[in-house]
């Protein structure tokens, strides 16, 4: 049964709504997945806030259009869409985790990353990217390092103080 023409205005003005406010878009390619794994990977995603849209090529070409990008024309296969909000490196993540688990069924094909088209290569190599939490930590003990260095060189050098002087106090004192 085909799609109405206002069903398909109803599709295109969501999916443009979603890739307005989105901070990272992914493409995927779906064929081969099964219900359940597109469920899992739905559930999965909602829990970090970030949403899956399943969408014929020629209405997300349209959407893209109407959400201010150059729709490229190069989406090829079944096509599902990544949309990420807050956390782009999340979205990014989530859809590389997936993408290893279901080698076959799931490819990671590209993307829009600050409002640029981008290869499924960008889109990888921000998912490898340590969290907010691990790169501060990262940070922190860089920042440490040397301070810390500097701390114990000072207190070497007390300790060789205070050891000259009781050398000194030792040979004074005998006769």
């Amino acid at each position: 049964m085909p799609i109405t023409r206002e069903k398909k205005r109803q599709i295109i003005s969501n999916a443009a709504k979603r890739l307005k406010k989105a901070s990272i878009v992914v493409f995927t390619d779906f064929h081969g997945l099964d219900v359940p794994g597109v469920t899992a990977l739905r559930q999965a995603l909602r829990e970090d806030g970030i949403d899956y849209m399943v969408v014929k090529k020629t209405l997300l070409e349209r959407a893209l259009q109407d959400a201010g990008y150059e729709a490229s024309g190069r989406l090829a296969g079944e096509i599902g869409i990544v949309i990420g909000y807050e956390d782009p490196i999340l979205a990014a993540r989530d859809a590389y985790h997936f993408a290893k688990k279901h080698k076959e069924t799931f490819k990671v094909l590209g993307g829009i990353f600050e409002k640029q088209e981008v290869d499924a290569s960008k889109i990888l190599s921000l998912a490898i990217i340590p969290s907010r939490e691990v790169l501060l930590g990262q940070l922190l003990q860089a920042l440490n390092g040397p301070i810390g260095g500097f701390v114990r060189v000072l207190g070497g050098l007390e300790r060789r103080f205070v050891y000259a002087l009781e050398q000194i106090k030792k040979k004074r004192s005998t006769p």
